[in-house]
């Protein structure tokens, strides 16, 4: 994968509607211009207020991230690789799992 030398990609996954406002979230995965299969892309992951997730598994991609205060980091061409696999989740502690998917702003 490349992506752009002067375009920042942002790839925006939001939960599915719940009535649970707990289960919401949004992540963000950011490739920074000129991003190769052997870079990293950031990870943001909010709760439904908008709040960095304080601690989970973002699973995405055939990928388990580890989320830390918000963020985390995947290697672009591991994502890339996983593109087939549909399965979109934000796993917490103490929490229903919560499915998610590709949304465009």
């Amino acid at each position: 994968m490349r992506t752009p030398p002067d375009k920042q990609i942002i790839l925006n996954f939001h939960s599915l509607p719940s009535k649970d406002k707990s289960r919401k979230w949004k992540a963000s995965i950011v490739f920074a211009p000129g991003s190769s299969d052997e870079s990293s892309a950031a990870v943001r992951v909010e709760d439904g207020a908008g709040e960095p997730v304080a601690e989970g598994t973002l699973e995405i991609s055939g990928l388990y991230l580890k989320v830390l205060n918000g963020v985390s980091t995947v290697n672009c061409g591991e994502f890339v690789r996983g593109r087939h696999e549909p399965a979109v989740w934000l796993h917490r502690k103490g929490r229903a799992s919560s499915p998610g998917v590709l949304t465009f702003e």
